[in-house]
């Protein structure tokens, strides 16, 4: 009976725990620099691979392609807490946009698409 209690108190507080969580990194980052083309690549994942990925993310994407490989370079350059970089970058890599270190090849060639041909006034 005791296991069953603490079942569903696990249950009943999972999605609390979650906003908590949430509202925790929503103060830590306040200071966030919001890359130039986040919008862009954040659509462009959107549509090709299915996944809803929120400007942190992917200024993190454009950061990659630009050659910031470490978790640590990538926290600097965002003004984001390390530990959160961290976790984000689990999750993109559970849900396929970067593997070992670097960019999916594919994301990686429209990223760079996306920089040039901004670059050029597009």
């Amino acid at each position: 009976m005791i296991a069953g209690q603490a079942l569903i108190a696990v249950f009943v507080l999972r999605p609390y725990t979650a906003i908590l969580r949430d509202l925790y990194w929503l103060a830590r980052t306040r200071g966030y620099k919001k890359s130039r083309h986040a919008g862009e690549i954040a659509e462009y994942v959107r549509q090709r691979y299915r996944v809803k990925i929120g400007h942190q993310k992917a200024s993190i994407i454009e950061s990659l392609a630009g050659g910031g490989h470490s978790p640590v370079r990538l926290a600097a350059a965002l003004s984001l807490p390390l530990p959160y970089v961290r976790t984000l970058l689990r999750g993109m890599r559970d849900d396929g946009l970067v593997n070992g270190g670097g960019l999916d090849p594919a994301l990686g060639e429209c990223v760079e698409e996306i920089l040039g041909g901004a670059g050029r006034g597009r």
